[in-house]
């Protein structure tokens, strides 16, 4: 993490005696990524694009996916099959976060 002026914090493992791994539906965290996002951008006093509604769900989806499509290291034949998928970007993301909490613990 990072402290409030965007220095690196660093812990010290040994401290760590017990992890509880929360682990949410992951449909859940997209809608409230989507929410959370409309309220920082709100907050921002900016326009946010997209309508509280499927369709603006969907349109906020592709806009994020177009941003991370170069980002997701995956091969043709998975991206192929994900493409369809709608915020396949954030599904790859819950699934990366909780793989690497599971090396970790």
């Amino acid at each position: 993490g990072t402290d409030g002026e965007g220095r690196n914090l660093l812990y010290n493992p040994r401290l760590v005696h017990k992890v509880v791994h929360l682990v949410r539906d992951p449909f859940d965290n997209v809608v409230n990524r989507f929410q959370w996002d409309k309220h920082e951008t709100l907050h921002m006093k900016e326009e946010f694009g997209f309508e509280d509604s499927p369709e603006g769900f969907k349109g906020w989806c592709a806009k994020f996916d177009e941003l991370v499509q170069d980002i997701i290291l995956l091969s043709p034949s998975h991206m192929e099959l994900i493409k369809n998928v709608p915020c396949y970007g954030l599904f790859y993301q819950y699934i990366m976060w909780h793989n690497n909490v599971a090396d970790m613990i």
